[in-house]
Parts: C-alpha cells; sequence; structure tokens
C-alpha cells in the first residue's frame, strides 16, 4: 500500500454579497478565480450590472436583488490527502 500524497494549493474567489427585497436578507454569489487587476469600481460596475439586469430570482422566496451589500477577495489554503484504495 502506498504512502498518502498531499498537496497544497490557494483558492481566491470573489464574494459579491446583495441586498434583497426579502427584508434585511442579503445573498452572495461566489466567483472563483477572480482577475488580479480587480478595482473597486470594476467590481460596483458588475455588481450593478447583476441588479438592474435581473439576472437571478429566487423562487423560493420570492425575492430579487435590490442593492449592493459588499465585495471582498476571499483566500484559502486548501491540504488535500489523496489515498490510493485502488487494488
Amino acid at each position: 500500500m502506498s504512502e498518502p500524497v498531499e498537496t497544497v494549493k490557494v483558492v481566491k474567489f470573489l464574494r459579491l454579497t446583495f441586498k434583497t427585497n426579502d427584508g434585511d436578507r442579503t445573498t452572495s454569489i461566489q466567483i472563483p478565480y477572480p482577475r488580479a487587476d480587480l478595482t473597486k469600481e470594476i467590481i460596483e460596475a458588475a455588481m450593478d450590472t447583476i441588479i438592474n439586469t435581473n439576472v437571478f430570482y429566487f423562487m423560493k422566496t420570492a425575492s430579487r436583488l435590490i442593492g449592493k451589500d459588499s465585495a471582498e477577495i476571499i483566500e484559502r489554503t486548501v491540504l488535500t490527502t489523496d489515498f490510493d484504495i485502488s487494488a
């Protein structure tokens, strides 16, 4: 039996959080591997486009996006252990 193989990778994603018309609730969209040259202006313009085009509708709560709440780039280090269990 071979030893487990561990790999480490860094994963980045852009989390856009929007206000909804469902009271004080918010909802988020996570986009993996965002461009390195993103600016506040680019992110705000993208969020405005998402809000203004009504591309997301949440059937369960009958809510839609009505405003920007926050945006952040998240970076996580992921350690994966691969166990070779093939016979």
